[in-house]
């Protein structure tokens, strides 16, 4: 039973849309989380170097929704001509609401507030390529509304597919444009054995807006696992893109992550 009710808080970050709640789950409870991502870049960009740290919690709400907060926290270095730029910031915070959280279907709804700092350019470039899909997060100057549905279907009592579908508008705070619109989709399968969980996943995104005519798609796979010890639960991750250009730039990111469930 402990493996069932933790892993619904499993920290995937991989079928997320963009809002990148670390809760992409099942909710029974309150939940915090702790993750951290590093980047392994190209020969070309090895004067490179950061990490993504984000901390979250889940809060259960009167009436039956739940309050997620995360806030990440980035780190860049850029070494070129004897010169090394070094910064670290905070990105944008994270405010969500989660219908049906404890349901095998559920919906996120929510933003990110624009607190990223402009003169942290390096520690944004760098943690935008960590984690593409979700420069919503790392970018200066730039409001997220976005919202998502997650299904979840149990094809055996340890092993589960999950799929996840939505729309995310991102708006520039200091320009006058309409801002663009994206879709965020993803699907992933995990088998569960005691103490123990493993998944194999896809997402992408997809901006629908001022494209002109271009590739517009990212998408990335990513294995992982889960080890569980009574309320807390250690996952390490390993997470490439699939857009040979991206792989010119960044050969893939590993990740490990916290989660707890008093």
């Amino acid at each position: 039973m402990k493996i069932i009710v933790l892993s619904l808080l499993i920290l995937t970050l991989s079928i997320t849309a963009s809002s990148q709640t670390l809760f992409p789950h099942r909710l029974t409870g309150r939940g915090y989380a702790a993750s951290f991502q590093h980047a392994v870049f190209d020969e070309r960009f090895s004067g490179n170097t950061g990490f993504i740290a984000t901390l979250g919690g889940a809060f259960p709400l009167p009436g039956g929704a739940t309050l997620m907060l995360e806030l990440p926290l980035i780190q860049g270095s850029s070494h070129s001509s004897d010169v090394l730029s070094d910064e670290f910031g905070v990105g944008n915070p994270l405010i969500a609401f989660r219908v049906g959280a404890g349901a095998n279907t559920f919906i996120d709804i929510g933003g990110r507030l624009p607190l990223a700092n402009s003169d942290n350019l390096i520690a944004s470039e760098i943690a935008n390529m960590t984690d593409i899909r979700h420069f919503g997060a790392y970018t200066p100057e730039l409001l997220q509304v976005s919202a998502a549905a997650t299904i979840e279907k149990e094809l055996s009592p340890s092993l589960v597919i999950m799929g996840r579908l939505g729309p995310s508008a991102m708006f520039h705070t200091k320009e006058s444009s309409s801002g663009s619109l994206y879709a965020e989709y993803g699907a992933g399968i995990e088998t569960r054995v005691p103490d123990l969980a493993i998944w194999i996943s896809w997402g992408a995104l997809t901006q629908i807006s001022n494209t002109y005519g271009t590739d517009n798609t990212i998408d990335e796979a990513e294995i992982g696992g889960t080890y569980w010890m009574e309320h807390t639960g250690i996952s390490v991750r390993l997470r490439g893109p699939l857009d040979e250009y991206l792989r010119r730039t960044i050969s893939a990111t590993y990740g490990v992550s916290l989660t707890y469930a008093p």
